[in-house]
């Protein structure tokens, strides 16, 4: 099966030990998968996948609207989960 492959791009600011203004290209990349199911990842230009929808969506549209939730939801505050 042809995987095709559809990108929204992002760019991200990374502070590093190195150099605190290095820029990191994130890209959302959607498709479709084996099931039929619309998914996401967001990969950095190294190719690292730094998140995935953790779930497939029955149509495109609701697989590009997580992804805007997710851009959303950038500036949510991150918390430490104490539960193990």
């Amino acid at each position: 099966m042809v995987v095709r492959l559809k990108e929204v791009k992002g760019i991200r600011r990374c502070a590093n030990a190195h150099n605190k203004s290095d820029t990191i290209k994130l890209t959302y990349h959607y498709y479709k998968d084996s099931k039929g199911e619309w998914r996401w990842r967001l990969k950095a230009s190294n190719g690292r996948i730094l998140a995935d929808s953790g779930q497939g969506y029955s149509s495109e549209h609701e697989c590009l609207e997580d992804i805007k939730r997710v851009k959303r939801s950038a500036d949510a505050p991150v918390k430490r989960d104490e539960t193990t």
